[in-house]
């Protein structure tokens, strides 16, 4: 969706699905392999198509008494831009879907779909500039 390619291509771009179990003491899904947003990025890179990372809000504390904080309204870029939102669900865990700024939809690798942005918990968006 993000990338305009069909799943499989972008399988075979990566080199791998993702789905083998490397550490099978943990639960489900964490214990497979997935895939890193470098390893989407560089595939994108391979196709022609630049992805563009956004940080909501970050924090740096050169000296403790004047930590500098900065924040970020990312609806401006929502709007114009899709993209891979990294986070989790409100339900838990940490994931990453994609976001179709079309359509004004998140879309979960495991099928779900909503429009509801406030049942991610954004860390950075991957923007399709």
């Amino acid at each position: 969706m993000v990338l305009d390619i069909p799943v499989q291509k972008l399988i075979e771009k990566i080199g791998h699905d993702g789905s083998e179990i490397l550490w099978p003491e943990l639960p489900e899904p964490i214990c497979r392999r997935g895939h890193h947003l470098e390893e989407i990025q560089m595939a994108a890179y391979d196709i022609g198509v630049i992805l563009t990372s956004f940080t909501p809000a970050f924090e740096y504390t050169p000296n403790e008494e004047r930590p500098v904080k900065y924040q970020f309204d990312l609806r401006s870029v929502f709007e114009r831009y899709s993209g891979i939102m990294v986070g989790q669900w409100i339900r838990g865990g940490p994931h990453a879907v994609a976001w179709s700024a079309m359509e004004r939809m998140i879309y979960d690798p495991d099928g779900h779909a909503t429009t509801d942005l406030a049942s991610f918990e954004l860390d950075y968006f991957i923007a399709r500039t």
